[in-house]
């Protein structure tokens, strides 16, 4: 993933990663930020090999706070304000980012 990724309200990626690092620090290289990337890499290509619109800003940013959105979702809420992102492109990442740990059907 390049900072071409991360457009218009978004955040640059060094920021992004600065932020989500303390959270990924202890754990496991299934559940770390590589892992993260690893994701990240493989829905890129995917997206591109379709034809159809997804939002990767989104997808990136509900990738990076997946992982510790139940226990921190006020604390993301707040940086993400503080870092001037709009109510309705928070809405979406939050819930991108809780999305992702709910059990399938």
């Amino acid at each position: 993933m390049d900072d071409q990724n991360i457009q218009n309200e978004m955040i640059s990626k060094e920021k992004l990663i600065e932020f989500v690092t303390p959270y990924y620090k202890n754990k496991d290289i299934m559940h770390d930020l590589s892992h993260i990337e690893r994701v990240l890499k493989y829905v890129s290509k995917l997206v591109k090999s379709i034809d159809y619109k997804v939002d990767m800003d989104i997808l990136i940013y509900g990738a990076y706070f997946h992982g510790f959105i139940y226990n921190s979702e006020k604390t993301i809420i707040q940086w993400l304000q503080s870092q001037n992102m709009s109510q309705s492109m928070i809405k979406k990442i939050i819930n991108a980012s809780r999305e992702s740990q709910k059990d399938e059907e």
